[in-house]
């Protein structure tokens, strides 16, 4: 932890945002503004394209975007059934996608 911290005070730490919808996209742009080395993932072209043609760096490849990151930050849909139960199939394949890159202290 202490090790994270003095990278966030350096602005050392690496971070990838997955998902870049409504809540990833503009906190994609915030640790950007903050000048922080942030990369955004996505598996939609057309939200990865708008990102760039903004001047972002993102990507719709897994291990661009997760390997080497020291902060991996979640905003995928949860969509709720009927029943209102979260629909987690989106939460679980960012998790399967993260676990391939995951390295210690992240």
């Amino acid at each position: 932890m202490k090790r994270i911290i003095e990278k966030i005070k350096r602005k050392e730490i690496t971070v990838c945002v997955i998902g870049l919808g409504y809540v990833g996209y503009p906190l994609l742009k915030v640790i950007s503004e903050k000048n922080f080395p942030v990369i955004g993932f996505d598996i939609n072209q057309e939200k990865v394209r708008r990102a760039i043609r903004e001047g972002y760096q993102a990507t719709i490849e897994p291990k661009e975007a997760l390997e080497n990151r020291d902060c991996i930050i979640i905003c995928v849909p949860t969509p709720v059934d009927k029943n209102y139960h979260p629909d987690l199939s989106y939460i679980i394949n960012a998790c399967e996608n993260i676990r391939k890159y995951l390295k210690k202290d992240s």
